[in-house]
């Protein structure tokens, strides 16, 4: 149960640049622009990479949320290719997110449900004036909270892309076991880590891909400092906290969204809103059909699938840029006259 004891004092949001080297290519001139907007006392990090020409300086921009236990540098393998595509896509640029606790984010002071990071994602955003209209990515956990953002403000959102998302029913598949399983390997890496056994784990490729360490086969795909960033990351206290806090709030997460879209009382919650879903085919015929059955929330849908695992952001960047091609030409040639006049759904953002 998260805990409703702790205050929070609100101060008016103020948008800064921080001069600071974060650089997640391995390019001279890495194109890429820090943002640290302050909303409600927390600060959150925002990484930008403009279209380098011209072209669609006013088309929508990318927002890419990753998966768990990942942030922004889980993205970094995507970002070569798809600034070389981007003048010939309807996007004026692809900002990263990295979710509180996590990168350059500070910490939440107690486990935020997705629906109240998504608030203070918004904020966060007008703070750093980065604006709509958004064509939200997400990436496993990530597609939780592009969802949940498209219900809540949908007059800002013009496309969603989801990559082998997390999906509404998935609080009901009793996945508390799996979220038990993984948050106990958490714990126990900050005993490892208190003992010094954690790094030598690390770096012979003892602990598992899905709990945020890159080992010696994947590394090999990502830019240097892209790397760096995120090795080093993964010894720090915020990030075994931050896991934990994220692991707590998964299933009732997911249930409250699942309620969300129960009370709409339609097949067809994303209504016409342009929408392509991504997703494996390693994960069984039941994830496959999930993932179809998530595209047929909008009428102005697609899916498609490729023959990878769960982590296609560096064992299949290509496939990453092929969606949001996708999700362009239906944003250019079919965009929404009716999901983005919709209310605003407030989700409930506490337990």
């Amino acid at each position: 149960m998260i805990s409703k004891i702790f205050s929070i004092i609100l101060i008016i949001f103020i948008s800064t640049t921080i001069a600071i080297d974060i650089r997640y290519l391995d390019t001279p001139n890495e194109p890429g622009t820090s943002f640290f907007p302050v909303f409600e006392g927390l600060k959150l990090h925002v990484r930008c990479y403009r279209n380098q020409t011209s072209a669609n300086i006013n088309g929508p921009t990318i927002l890419l949320d990753a998966g768990l236990p990942f942030f922004s540098t889980a993205w970094a393998t995507i970002l070569e290719p798809l600034l070389i595509e981007m003048p010939a896509l309807n996007y004026s640029q692809a900002c990263l997110i990295d979710r509180y606790g996590y990168g350059f984010s500070d910490p939440a002071p107690f486990p935020f449900t997705a629906q109240e990071f998504v608030r203070r994602l918004h904020g966060s955003l007008q703070a750093a004036q980065v604006n709509p209209p958004y064509a939200l990515t997400g990436w496993s956990w990530g597609s939780i909270d592009m969802q949940i953002f498209a219900l809540r403000y949908p007059s800002e959102v013009v496309g969603l892309f989801t990559v082998d998302g997390t999906d509404p029913i998935w609080g009901f598949e009793g996945n508390q076991i799996n979220v038990d399983i993984l948050t106990a390997g958490m714990e126990n890496f900050i005993v490892m880590k208190q003992l010094d056994q954690l790094q030598d784990a690390a770096v012979n490729n003892r602990i598992q891909l899905g709990y945020g360490y890159y080992n010696d086969a994947d590394s090999i795909k990502f830019p240097t400092n892209a790397l760096k960033i995120a090795q080093q990351y993964f010894f720090t206290n915020n990030f075994l906290n931050t896991a934990i806090q994220e692991l707590n709030i998964m299933v009732p997460s997911t249930v409250m969204l699942n309620d969300t879209i129960a009370s709409l009382n339609t097949a067809t919650p994303y209504k016409d809103l342009p929408m392509v879903v991504l997703y494996e085919s390693l994960n069984g015929i039941e994830w496959e059909q999930r993932q179809v059955n998530m595209s047929n929330y909008s009428t102005n849908s697609e899916s498609f699938v490729i023959a990878t695992s769960h982590f296609i952001p560096w064992e299949s960047p290509d496939a990453i840029i092929s969606g949001l091609a996708k999700l362009s030409t239906r944003i250019k040639n079919n965009p929404s006259t009716q999901f983005i006049k919709s209310p605003s759904i407030s989700c409930p953002i506490n337990i």
